[in-house]
């Protein structure tokens, strides 16, 4: 009798476990074999970039492997059907589009995604893994920062302009501890008491309030405001140091 209730228990999981991949895999309408192209966005919710400009950070690619390890991250990501209350906006949305189709899109802030037209939940901690994964192959070109030795996540990449490096003023000053925000020609950093103001005409107001000469001062690229990282960080007493190709920002 124990031999039989342990068959049909192994069966009754086997049975689930083939519905539960099943499911999975028919989530999705497409094929990953068949898999070209994916183009995937990223927007973190700031007030120097929104979903419909082109600061909207995008990522294409179509090396085959990437393209497989990503479709493969997204299918293993635990899709609940959504059983109703209120969602709002989010902070952080990414979107994959495979072959120019969207795949899903997913709304962080309220843990839900959106596919065929029909809402989900999804974990954070499954959502987390697909998000360093896109992070890895779409920055593994790209200058690295690090913030007392842990890497930033920059979702647009610091660029060097003039033999400095410039980063989003929005992403590094919420790593440095400050408040900034953007005013036309200029973007204005605060700490406490203590204001600096960097302007797209290559110079910037200094914490005493005096008006000095950078190599170069911000830039807006693709929508977002971009600040020369060391000039930044040197103001507010960090240490900044330029090696084998990435910048290390140190707390005195």
């Amino acid at each position: 009798m124990k031999k039989i209730v342990s068959i049909v228990l192994c069966l009754v999981l086997l049975s689930l476990n083939q519905l539960c991949f099943a499911s999975k895999e028919n989530i999705f309408d497409f094929d990953i074999l068949s898999c070209n192209e994916i183009k995937i966005s990223y927007y973190n919710g700031g007030e120097f970039s929104y979903p419909t400009m082109p600061g909207y950070y995008n990522y294409v690619t179509i090396d085959n492997e990437e393209i497989k390890e990503i479709l493969n991250c997204i299918s293993d990501i635990n899709y609940i059907p959504f059983g109703g209350g209120f969602g709002g906006a989010g902070g952080e949305h990414l979107t994959i589009y495979v072959n120019g189709v969207e795949a899903v899109h997913f709304v962080v802030g309220v843990e839900m995604c959106y596919i065929d037209g029909k809402i989900y939940e999804f974990g954070m901690e499954e959502y987390r893994k697909l998000e360093d994964l896109v992070f890895e192959y779409r920055t593994k070109n790209d200058i690295k920062v690090y913030f007392n030795n842990e890497r930033i996540k920059f979702y647009n990449s610091p660029v060097i302009m003039n033999d400095r490096t410039l980063v989003p003023a929005e992403s590094i000053s919420k790593v440095l501890g400050l408040e900034a925000s953007w005013g036309g020609d200029k973007v204005i950093f605060k700490k406490e008491n203590q204001f600096l103001v960097i302007y797209t005409e290559d110079d910037y107001i200094d914490e005493y309030g005096s008006r000095k000469p950078i190599d170069i001062g911000g830039r807006l690229i693709d929508e977002i405001a971009m600040v020369p990282v060391r000039v930044l960080a040197e103001s507010y007493g960090f240490t900044v140091k330029w090696e084998n190709n990435s910048v290390y920002i140190m707390s005195e």
